[in-house]
C-alpha cells in the first residue's frame, strides 16, 4: 500500500513539472512572436517591387506590417501578387491572423 502511495505522489508532481513546462513553452513561444515584429523587412527577400512599395509607406518592420492587417491593398503598387507574398511571408513567421 505504501508502494502505491509513493507511486501516486511521483506521478503528481510529474504531472506538476509537466504542466509548469507546458505554461513556460506558451510563455516563450508567446515572446518569440513578440520579438519577431522587430524583423526588419529587408530579411524578409521580398521581391524587388514589394519591397520597394513597403519602404515607400515607410514599413521597416514586421511589426509595421501587422498594422496593417487588413489593408494591405491600400498600400500603393501593392496588387494581389504583392498582397499574397507578403501575407506567405506574414504566416511563415505563425501570424496566421494576418489579413491583407
Amino acid at each position: 500500500m505504501n508502494d502505491n502511495k509513493e507511486v501516486i505522489e511521483k506521478l503528481e508532481k510529474l504531472e506538476q513539472q509537466v504542466k509548469e513546462l507546458i505554461a513556460e513553452n506558451s510563455a516563450l513561444k508567446e515572446e518569440n512572436q513578440a520579438l519577431k515584429k522587430f524583423i526588419p523587412i529587408i530579411e524578409l527577400d521580398f521581391t524587388q517591387k514589394t519591397g520597394n512599395s513597403l519602404v515607400a509607406a515607410r514599413i521597416k518592420t514586421v511589426g509595421d506590417i501587422l498594422k496593417r492587417s487588413g489593408k494591405i491593398y491600400k498600400i500603393r503598387n501593392i496588387g494581389s501578387t504583392g498582397a499574397k507574398e507578403i501575407a506567405e511571408r506574414m504566416a511563415n513567421l505563425g501570424f496566421t491572423d494576418f489579413t491583407v
